[in-house]
């Protein structure tokens, strides 16, 4: 026999023992009295801090695929005489490289250079000539921000021209290094390599989508209890700001935003949705989300837990019986009470008050000032009483604390949920870790219960990648005269 009923069977027999001794009624004595008002609690503004990373692979892999092909082709003169022409071109060698130094992006950028003379005053000696080819790697760095769009901002600079071999041609049997010249070029023209790149980073690269999805869908209404009266998670949001950083391998906004958080009915479940804010920046020192959730349990939903387990079942000692017909929990002036009643061979009527309290250190609730009576038509005897009373504490206490930590067990799934709404498939993850309850304060009201749950968690969402779309190609094409020869 299980424990609840073996309990509840030796209560009765105490009963039963109670009835044969002919002891007068004790219908007079008074059950706890219901709460009738409702009551108002204020819920504290959340502060989530939840990283949004960029991984830099991944914005080195929307580079290779995004710009192609040739970057430079200009004409130069390699001498004092103009009838000297060299054409120059340059294209992307291999992958081009992007890592982090110091809290800035170190771009490199490896290019093949071909060098083939045009013309020169001997005409004749260009005939046969083979082109002259060589590689070289651009180094640019750049530091990295947000705009107020949550566009990446990026300001490239060139920092190094780094030669393989240096790109000699041999005009008129004399060998003419054109190392310095289009060293000289390039600085003159970086402009065309490095807007580009910011360009294109910046309308690529944003956070504004994935912000934005997590914002709007934390503040739609997530459906926690299905069935009348329906019970929904809300969260208000009120602030946005972010601090943007580079950090090893990844690209990492420090969002906070500051929200309510609360269970709420259909009667007062509207509340304006605010679209995203500009990006704000703001220096944030913590990624460990302070989260105060208000959640509520109405006491007809505790009544049908508490009636599942225990309405209908019958209780036999020697030939005497009992059948649990009742079971209604509220809030009474002693605390919460589970009032029970029995019909059989004997009408009982049973009342358990307790108060419930949350314990951080074992993450659970403990029933506690446990008060217990019996009324039926006939006065049980003291030892019987007593009996029935420790038996009956630890059913009520054990049932209560199932039922409660059930509720609050919800709480972080309820959190990843709102969050994890923003999911966009395989280009975002959302991850909820080191969730950890602090306190949890119980108010009781006429027609629920409330809790007010002080939580602290960590939290982490992953952009995972970035569509190229269409390629870019660099196509520069200028005439430099009268550059200086170099022997």
């Amino acid at each position: 026999m299980p424990c609840n009923l073996r309990n509840i069977t030796m209560a009765v027999l105490w009963i039963v023992l109670a009835i044969n001794t002919g002891c007068k009624s004790n219908d007079n004595q008074i059950l706890p009295v219901a709460l009738t008002d409702s009551i108002a609690i204020k819920v504290p503004v959340s502060t989530f801090h939840i990283p949004i990373t960029f991984p830099i692979a991944e914005l080195e892999q929307f580079l290779n695929q995004k710009i192609r092909g040739q970057f430079f082709e200009t004409s130069l003169s390699p001498t004092k005489n103009e009838k000297d022409q060299v054409k120059v071109e340059m294209s992307r060698l291999s992958r081009i490289q992007i890592s982090s130094v110091k809290g800035k992006l170190v771009c490199k950028v490896p290019l093949h250079v071909k060098a083939t003379i045009l013309k020169s005053r001997l005409n004749f000696i260009t005939k046969g000539i083979e082109p002259v080819e060589t590689d070289l790697v651009l180094e640019l760095h750049t530091p990295a921000d947000l705009d107020k769009h949550w566009q990446l901002v990026t300001k490239f600079d060139l920092i190094g021209i780094n030669w393989v071999n240096p790109p000699v041609i041999k005009l008129a049997g004399i060998a003419i290094n054109l190392q310095v010249k289009l060293d000289e070029y390039l600085k003159l023209n970086k402009d065309k390599l490095t807007v580009m790149l910011d360009n294109e980073l910046n309308k690529a690269v944003s956070l504004e989508k994935t912000v934005s999805k997590i914002w709007l869908d934390l503040q739609k209404p997530m459906v926690v209890v299905k069935k009348p009266p329906k019970a929904y998670i809300r969260f208000v949001c009120h602030d946005i700001s972010g601090d943007f950083k580079i950090l090893g391998s990844d690209l990492v906004c420090f969002t906070t935003i500051k929200t309510q958080v609360a269970m709420v009915t259909e009667t007062n479940i509207r509340v304006k949705v605010v679209a995203l804010p500009d990006f704000k920046p703001v220096k944030q020192h913590s990624d460990l989300t302070d989260a105060y959730v208000y959640v509520i349990a109405e006491f007809d939903e505790l009544n049908d837990e508490l009636g599942a387990k225990l309405n209908g079942k019958i209780f036999r000692a020697k030939q005497y019986s009992i059948t649990i017909k009742e079971v209604k929990t509220y809030a009474s002036d002693s605390g919460l009470t589970v009032l029970m009643k029995a019909k059989g061979d004997i009408d009982v009527t049973m009342t358990a008050t307790v108060n419930p309290r949350f314990d951080s250190v074992s993450q659970s609730f403990l029933m506690e000032n446990f008060q217990f009576q019996v009324v039926s038509d006939h006065v049980l005897l003291n030892m019987g009483d007593a009996m029935l009373h420790d038996k009956v504490r630890d059913t009520v206490q054990t049932y209560l604390a199932v039922s409660m930590d059930t509720l609050i067990r919800k709480v972080p799934a309820l959190i990843e949920g709102a969050i994890s709404k923003g999911k966009t498939g395989k280009s975002i993850n959302v991850e909820i870790r080191d969730f950890n309850i602090l306190s949890c304060d119980i108010n009781m009201g006429s027609k629920r219960l409330h809790f007010l749950v002080h939580a602290q968690l960590r939290s982490l969402i992953e952009i995972k990648q970035i569509n190229a779309g269409k390629k870019v190609d660099i196509k520069t094409k200028e005439k430099i005269s009268r550059l200086e020869p170099t022997e």
